[in-house]
């Protein structure tokens, strides 16, 4: 995942434990490793709560 900050314009992706990513990033991550949060390591038990994962918006400055 990358170290990159966010942009106003930035789409981001909240994971359920709270933890939020760029959505390309993100989504990247989760193809191509475990299906966890690189941060807390929470793992999604099931497709369906990736799939519930809130698109997000651009966070408030």
């Amino acid at each position: 995942v990358c170290l990159e900050s966010f942009e106003e314009d930035t789409l981001v992706r909240t994971l359920s434990c709270g933890h939020l990513f760029h959505r390309a990033c993100i989504d990247r991550w989760l193809l191509q490793k475990i299906a966890s949060c690189p941060l807390c390591r929470a793992e999604f038990s099931s497709k369906s709560k990736l799939e519930k994962a809130n698109p997000g918006s651009p966070p408030s400055a």
